[in-house]
């Protein structure tokens, strides 16, 4: 995706632990509208704590 579009999903680290807990970033959602689309995708143990707000 970095090397088509020079933009990627990154690894989110805990600061306390640096502990990897998953990654976010923009792809391409529409390239004819030229729309991105943000995602973070995290372990399930970590839902509802704020850490995708954050990331985002």
């Amino acid at each position: 995706m970095y090397r088509e579009h020079n933009i990627q999903y990154w690894p989110v680290f805990l600061l306390q632990t640096n502990e990897n807990v998953g990654f976010c970033g923009v792809r391409p959602y529409n390239f004819q509208e030229k729309t991105l689309e943000c995602g973070i995708h995290l372990e399930r143990s970590y839902w509802g704590k704020g850490i995708a707000q954050e990331a985002s």
